[in-house]
């Protein structure tokens, strides 16, 4: 019996299509609105190009389609003084609803020009570059990606990882902790398990659930001004909205977990519930087979959305998760670590988002949200066994975000707002008297306090074109830090020349700025008068589109990093870390450290056509600061270059495949002092030739192959992976081994299958 059970998810996936041979049906609906007023659209022409078949949007921009054959399916949009836009991979289900919400923006269009759209790549004026659009079925099927989020980020030009064991992104030689996340408006301060009060992730997962995403919209610089707080990316998601008409569920496993959810609609149609639960089986599978140490997670995620009239909507917005990992002494010694933890970390976030229409042009977007982070945490000896360190920190946020936009007319757009941020950190942690990795003793350090933080400031960018050829966006924000009492100022510029049709001109900068983070502030009294770090970003490109599908962008940055804090010059108690990224714990700093990161991106994308689809990517880069001593240091990120290649066929809408090879370069790492590790049996570096060691290039190649059965009632789909398909023995990190008094290196993971499916109902 057993052994059947095995079998059934490889005869599902392998399944003959006869069990799609009966042709099911759902129904297509949707809005379309003006993006600069958010006013629905009347009149625009909606058709399904693999159907032959159009209609037109009604009186407040809603269309519908009855009786569609389930499958996957393109729905272009065309409307007089708009430009054009296309979705790609619209999936339509058996027996449900499914709806889509897209905006149109005005075309300049002088005298008897005629303009080439194709409506696969849509330009926003307020990012003209550095940004990448990604449709929930783009990340769903993401090669390599196992549908994490982040692992899926980590395949667009510019972002480098640490591998497959962490979901640290490194956006163009920054550091993991210089991104922000939103969702639907609301900031989110963590989105991955296993995540610190410090912004460093522990292990593969992440928490944003990928089955809500309905879009990604990913900057990797020269962003509007409209955010702050981040000196390197800004990942702006959006939740899907529950259905508004019939109640649906599903069930799903993936490397995230065993998973469920229900969707329903509320208030008489008015608005939707969507809520979902998911929980980790690794642990599950380690107790049935008496192993240990497997990582425990899970959280709980919901999403209400409520129109009380056409002008107004209310969006709800809960995430909860937990994570924790108990590893053994036994465990820890059996393999040779020389530390091991135990750790339980919890993070939630509850927000509130007020859209407004006020009038037919002018509308805003107002959100408050509460948000915590909780480490607890304990770090043990392997060798003794003893308690080296222990943290039970947490940072809990207030936000309040506003921001307006206003169209004076098809040449002119103004938007402004407001971020206020509360910080409120509670920190509780020990470090035990220890020789560290610098060879160094480090004393007895014990902090128990509490540190509170307002930031606030205010923006506005102003957008005029000139024509339809030249397009400036001009802004900045003001803003003040309460614990160092400094207010500053950010101005962003940015232009976007059409020299033809199909080639654009980029160019944008500005200044970035990122409050220091509160658990580096707890450590000494006197680090509340440190400055807050800033980069200075320029950026210039070009855009050219090689067919209707397919586009070229290549892409040149400079980013001045600036108020770094430092350590004191001649300081000997540890290495010539780059303090920002660093965990330790430090006497006594300054904030006139300098850094840079610098590079170009070259991209050739190819959205979905006849099939096809794929992406060529290459970044080449250096990220380096200077240390106490007036040297210039590698970052440990700098990893010089990278490469990504996706391709992919849908031969019909039952079978996908699909293929990703990524490249990360040779990063810097500092190797062991032999003898002083072997002295005291620990991981010592050497600090002499501090970053000086450079790891193997980390290269693998992933397969995936997706099939998805549309039945009487419910859809399923599947998916298989092949990680490092062809057993690349890649390198993470290297540490002191107890056991065989050596040093040992950390591998990333070996052949590893990765699978999953959903039952959609």
């Amino acid at each position: 019996m057993s052994r059947h059970f095995f079998l059934l998810p490889i005869l599902i996936f392998f399944l003959s299509p006869s069990l799609n041979a009966q042709q099911r049906t759902g129904i297509l609906s949707g809005t379309v609105t003006d993006s600069d007023t958010r006013q629905g659209l009347p009149g625009v022409h909606v058709s399904i190009p693999e159907l032959e078949t159009g209609t037109v949007s009604n009186d407040h921009g809603e269309f519908r389609f009855e009786n569609i054959p389930a499958g996957v399916y393109s729905v272009q949009f065309s409307f007089i003084g708009f430009q054009g836009r296309l979705l790609t991979n619209v999936v339509v289900r058996s027996n449900r609803t499914e709806t889509v919400e897209t905006s149109l923006r005005q075309r300049i269009i002088e005298g008897n020009q005629v303009t080439v759209s194709s409506g696969y790549f849509y330009k926003d004026d307020m990012h003209p570059l550095s940004r990448v659009d990604m449709g929930a079925e783009e990340i769903r099927r993401s090669p390599g990606s196992g549908q994490e989020l982040s692992r899926v980020m980590s395949a667009v030009a510019g972002v480098a990882s640490l591998g497959d064991l962490s979901q640290d992104l490194i956006v163009r030689g920054g550091s993991p902790g210089e991104n922000g996340f939103y969702i639907d408006n609301i900031y989110l301060p963590g989105v991955r398990h296993f995540e610190t009060v410090e912004g460093a992730s522990h292990g593969p997962t992440g928490l944003i659930n990928t089955s809500l995403v309905q879009s990604l919209e990913f900057s990797t610089g020269g962003f509007s001004a409209s955010r702050g707080g981040h000196m390197s990316s800004v990942a702006d998601i959006r939740y899907r909205n529950g259905n508004r008409e019939q109640v649906h569920g599903s069930l799903d496993m993936t490397m995230a977990g065993l998973g469920g959810m229900v969707e329903t609609p509320i208030a008489g149609g008015k608005g939707s519930l969507l809520v979902s639960a998911r929980r980790s089986y690794l642990d599950l599978l380690a107790d049935a087979l008496n192993a240990r140490g497997a990582p425990r997670y899970g959280d709980i995620q919901a999403k209400a959305t409520y129109n009380p009239d056409r002008n107004n909507r209310l969006v709800f917005l809960q995430i909860f998760g937990d994570s924790r990992i108990t590893t053994s002494l036994e465990e820890a010694r059996d393999e040779g670590w020389p530390t091991y933890p135990h750790m339980h970390n919890r993070q939630n976030t509850s927000g509130l988002n007020w859209r407004k229409i006020w009038t037919g042009s002018l509308h805003s977007n107002t959100s408050l949200s509460y948000s915590f982070k909780e480490q607890n945490s304990r770090m043990f000896h392997s060798d003794q066994g003893d308690r080296e360190q222990r943290f039970d920190n947490r940072q809990d946020y207030a936000v309040m975000r506003h921001i307006s936009y206003w169209s004076l007319s098809d040449r002119h757009r103004v938007e402004w707002g407001s971020d206020i941020i509360f910080t409120k950190g509670g920190f509780d942690y020990h470090y035990a008297p220890v020789v560290n990795e610098a060879n160094a003793e480090r004393p007895d350090v014990y902090r128990q306090l509490q540190k509170r933080q307002v930031t606030g400031e205010l923006f506005g960018t102003y957008v005029f074109r000139t024509g339809r050829d030249i397009t400036v966006s001009a802004g900045g924000r003001i803003g003040y830090n309460s614990v160092n009492e400094n207010w500053a100022l950010s101005p962003r510029v940015g232009t976007t020349w059409a020299v033809t049709d199909r080639l654009n001109l980029n160019l944008a900068g500005g200044i970035y700025r990122q409050p220091l983070p509160l658990f580096l502030r707890s450590q000494q009294p006197g680090f509340d008068t440190l400055k807050d770090p800033f980069t200075t970003h320029f950026i210039t490109g070009a855009d050219y589109l090689l067919g209707e599908a397919t586009k070229v962008s290549l892409e040149i940055y400079d980013k001045q990093y600036r108020n770094l804090p430092i350590q004191p010059e001649g300081f000997s108690e540890g290495a010539p870390s780059y303090v920002y990224d660093s965990r330790n714990i430090h006497e006594e700093l300054l904030d006139h450290g300098t850094g840079y990161a610098r590079g170009i991106d070259l991209i050739v994308q190819r959205k979905i056509k006849e099939g096809l689809y794929g992406t060529v990517s290459a970044s080449f880069f250096r990220s380096r600061y200077r240390d106490y001593n007036g040297s210039l240091q590698s970052r440990d990120y700098d990893v010089d270059h990278l490469f990504n290649m996706i391709v992919g066929y849908r031969p019909n809408d039952y079978w996908e495949f699909s293929a990703r090879w990524s490249y990360i370069g040779n990063r810097p790492y500092t190797p062991l002092d032999i003898t002083a590790s072997a002295e005291h049996n620990r991981t010592i570096l050497d600090i002499s030739r501090y970053n000086s060691g450079t790891m193997d290039a980390f290269h693998s190649l992933y397969l995936r192959f997706d099939r998805r059965f549309f039945l009487d009632h419910i859809t399923v789909g599947t998916f298989f992976e092949l990680w490092n398909a062809y057993n690349r023995s890649n390198m993470h990190s290297v540490h002191w081994n107890l056991n065989s008094q050596a040093p040992a290196k950390t591998r990333q993971f070996d052949l590893l299958p990765v699978g999953g499916f959903a039952i959609e109902f």
